[in-house]
């Protein structure tokens, strides 16, 4: 079983009291294959599931909502160009689709110029915490959420550890 180590709702943001409502959300659950799984916000069963490529992890997901949440017909074209694709809600970024048409679809995301906003949570451990600074490539809204406090039991010391603090929390004004 797999850890969910981020989180992504995708949505409008509230014109007025920020925060976001969302249409759908995504888990990127991380072991030893890691999966973006794509799921219309209040239903079970996933629209989409993706192995990503490790280097551009975070940039994968923002393709899948490019495909099946905004549907950019660009985008779309572009993909269906990949004769290796039997079926789009399942995808594996390594095997089905090559180098050069992974950076071809992240290109066409970085263009998209739509309303919509992406809340990211980022947990402690995961592979796309230094992957963030890649979202000032792309036009939507955005809000980046990673931890600042952790504690949590360790099953090598038999103690509950923690890292950062809760003392001086820096808020946006």
């Amino acid at each position: 079983m797999g850890t969910t180590t981020a989180q992504i709702l995708i949505g409008q943001a509230h014109p007025y009291e920020g925060g976001i409502m969302p249409d759908y959300s995504m888990q990127l659950i991380e072991n030893s294959v890691p999966k973006w799984i794509l799921t219309p916000h209040g239903v079970k069963t996933p629209t989409a599931i993706w192995i990503p490529t490790i280097e551009h992890m975070l940039e994968d997901a923002l393709i899948m909502i490019g495909l099946f949440v905004l549907k950019d017909e660009e985008l779309l074209r572009i993909a269906n160009q990949f004769k290796q694709i039997k079926d789009l809600n399942k995808i594996s970024m390594y095997e089905d689709i090559p180098e050069k048409g992974c950076e071809l679809m992240r290109e066409r995301v970085r263009q998209i110029d739509r309303n919509y906003k992406v809340a990211l949570s980022v947990y402690n451990g995961s592979s796309i915490a230094r992957q963030v600074d890649v979202l000032s490539n792309y036009q939507m809204d955005v809000e980046v959420c990673m931890p600042i406090f952790v504690r949590e039991y360790s099953v090598w010391t038999n103690t509950h550890e923690a890292k950062g603090s809760l003392d001086h929390i820096e808020r946006l004004k």
